[in-house]
């Protein structure tokens, strides 16, 4: 049912037209997340662009023939051919922004009567939408399940969490296989997961450095190389996680080696970032997630990233003009073995 609307009603209107003063300006302090991974990072550094096709689709080899012995050189031959290889699917999924603005607020935001272009604010709204939309529905505990086609599979799909150290994030919550990989038949395909109890170096550091030797999570960077960090290791973590990393960094003593310091806003642990993500603070179990961006990914469906569709005015409600952008993709991990799920217990 559309709501008719009389032009003094607008309340944007009166926000954006009534006054003549500091034109052309505006602050925006809308913002619910004080950073936005995915849309800053995972989808500009992380992204690959898949033309055509109806999912993402690879080939893994989690295994390998065992076909090695030793023997005398008369022995009778044995060979086999084992099945190695595994076809991963994933689904893509949708996600969509818009804003609209009426044929008669575009007559009154001109002339000396404009403050700020009343388009713009609009658009920067629904991308800052749509960033938050793609934040949550990433680093959210909620798994979709096997019957919902139109959540993305986010970070605790691919890595769920488990109390028992090793490698042990198995099967996300409501389905029987992890992106068509069988988990009995292929149990390679799984991150590394462990629990710390306390702040100290004999409980979290301990564990760090564990699992950084598990998921080959080394030193990439030579002193000299550090202005350039920006590589394929890094940590995710929230404020309460972040803050006592800090402090345990401040601690350190020089002597025993910059395996833990402090670096412009995050932490470095064998010269590693771990980055604060605000969504990770309303999460109790306070995890630290350890990714290797070369083995994860954001597909994107070729012609779908961010497309953008203006609609002119059409009935039944004539003096609206409508634009959408769209995007079609989905998270993808190729390797688990080289990612890690840490949490607070």
């Amino acid at each position: 049912m559309t709501t008719s609307v009389s032009p003094a009603s607008f309340a944007d209107m009166v926000t954006s037209t009534l006054y003549e003063l500091n034109k052309g300006k505006f602050v925006f302090a809308g913002a619910s997340l004080q950073k936005y991974v995915v849309m800053k990072r995972l989808l500009k550094e992380n992204k690959i662009v898949q033309e055509g096709g109806r999912g993402i689709e690879q080939t893994l080899m989690l295994t390998h023939q065992n076909v090695a012995r030793h023997c005398l050189p008369t022995d009778t031959d044995t060979a086999s051919i084992p099945n190695v290889l595994t076809t991963m699917r994933v689904p893509w999924v949708h996600a969509e922004t818009n804003w609209v603005i009426l044929r008669q607020e575009l007559l009154m935001n001109k002339g000396p009567a404009r403050i700020v272009n009343e388009i713009k604010t609009r658009q920067l709204g629904a991308r800052v939408s749509m960033a938050k939309e793609l934040e949550e529905k990433f680093w959210s505990t909620t798994v979709p399940d096997s019957a919902n086609v139109t959540d993305p599979w986010g970070i605790f799909y691919w890595l769920p969490s488990n109390a028992t150290e090793g490698f042990n994030s198995g099967l996300p919550t409501g389905h029987t296989t992890k992106a068509n990989v069988n988990l009995t038949t292929y149990p390679n395909f799984k991150g590394y997961t462990g629990t710390f109890n306390a702040y100290t170096d004999s409980s979290l550091l301990a564990l760090l450095r564990r699992t950084a030797r598990k998921i080959n999570f080394e030193t990439p960077a030579s002193a000299e190389e550090m202005k350039k960090i920006g590589h394929a290791y890094v940590g995710y973590t929230g404020e309460t996680n972040l803050n006592n990393l800090e402090r345990l960094a401040e601690k350190r003593n020089d002597n025993m080696g910059a395996e833990l310091m402090r670096y412009f806003g995050s932490v470095l642990f064998n010269k590693n970032r771990i980055e604060y993500v605000p969504y990770l603070d309303d999460n109790s179990n306070n995890p630290i997630f350890l990714l290797n961006h070369d083995t994860f990914f954001v597909y994107v469906l070729g012609g779908d990233y961010f497309h953008t569709t203006t609609y002119d005015p059409r009935p039944p409600q004539h003096n609206m003009v409508q634009t959408f952008e769209d995007l079609t993709y989905n998270y993808c991990f190729i390797d688990l073995r080289q990612n890690a799920h840490l949490y607070k217990v």
